[in-house]
């Protein structure tokens, strides 16, 4: 198990408990910031990585009202796993068109080969550009080096799904150099997308400021977003003989076109992933 949760968590506890002597300063009309975020989540669905990072440019207003308003523009990823889907079965039947005859008919297929001939390998990962608005105030018993602040992240957590697929039945190849195995099939498949929804994230946290000019953050973000998952439908394609690319091509087998699945589709769904950050800003 990672250490970086534990981490984090001593790291967030020791800052927001440090000295804050630099905030005794009357604060700016306008500050800008450089700012900084790693995160982990407290859950980890979808096969992405616990672990996210953030940087982003932004700047913290004076209001009339006690408090202040800050904007910021950034980027925001968070890696994934490679991971390999499960495979479904082939129909009963699928569309196999006869070489010799040229003629479709509906015929029983071989199995999958799942030692040697099943492989859909995956990755997910979020990422994207993003705007955090957010409004902080302090602790009066405190002082002014410790507040709190409550804002929302727009955008950062565009859901990347990115697919390679190769399956294969038991046996695949040619009887002879014209005849292929009966019943034989492969399916070939690819597919990168990203989802187009942008995001809305709250989140709320402490602050202290440890150093001049630089403060600390310990945040929960409840990290949003649309995961999407590319559903194949094994042995749904029109088979026919196919060649190699040789300069006297050859048959190698029964081959769908690539990525030529009608029943094929995207399945979406709205997520939510509770993250815990360690953030800081450095104000110039």
């Amino acid at each position: 198990m990672s250490h970086f949760p534990l981490t984090s968590l001593v790291l967030g506890c020791l800052i927001l408990a440090g000295p804050g002597a630099a905030a005794a300063e009357k604060a700016p009309a306008i500050s800008f910031e450089v700012r900084g975020r790693v995160g982990f989540a407290l859950a980890q669905p979808n096969n992405l990585q616990r672990n996210a990072i953030g940087l982003g440019f932004g700047a913290t207003f004076a209001l009339p009202l006690p408090g202040r308003l800050g904007v910021e523009v950034g980027y925001a990823y968070k890696p994934g796993n490679y991971y390999l889907e499960t495979i479904k079965d082939p129909p009963a039947t699928l569309t196999w068109v006869n070489p010799s005859t040229g003629v479709a008919a509906q015929v029983a297929p071989n199995p999958i080969d799942r030692t040697y001939g099943a492989s859909d390998a995956r990755v997910n990962y979020l990422e994207g550009l993003s705007v955090r608005a957010w409004y902080e105030g302090t602790f009066p018993f405190l002082g002014k080096a410790r507040g709190w602040h409550a804002g929302l992240q727009i955008g950062g957590a565009q859901f990347k799904h990115e697919v390679r697929g190769d399956i294969m039945s038991k046996p695949w190849g040619m009887v002879t150099s014209t005849s292929p195995q009966p019943g034989s099939w492969r399916d070939n498949y690819w597919y990168a997308q990203k989802s187009h929804q942008v995001p809305l994230s709250p989140y709320i946290g402490l602050s202290t400021e440890w150093l001049p000019d630089t403060r600390f953050e310990l945040n929960l973000v409840l990290l949003r977003y649309q995961s999407l998952n590319y559903v194949h439908v094994t042995g749904s394609g029109t088979y026919t003989l196919a060649k190699d690319s040789g300069s006297t091509p050859r048959a190698i087998g029964m081959m769908a076109a690539p990525n030529g699945f009608p029943a094929d589709h995207v399945d979406t769904r709205q997520q939510i992933a509770p993250h815990l950050e360690v953030g800081f800003s450095y104000h110039f």
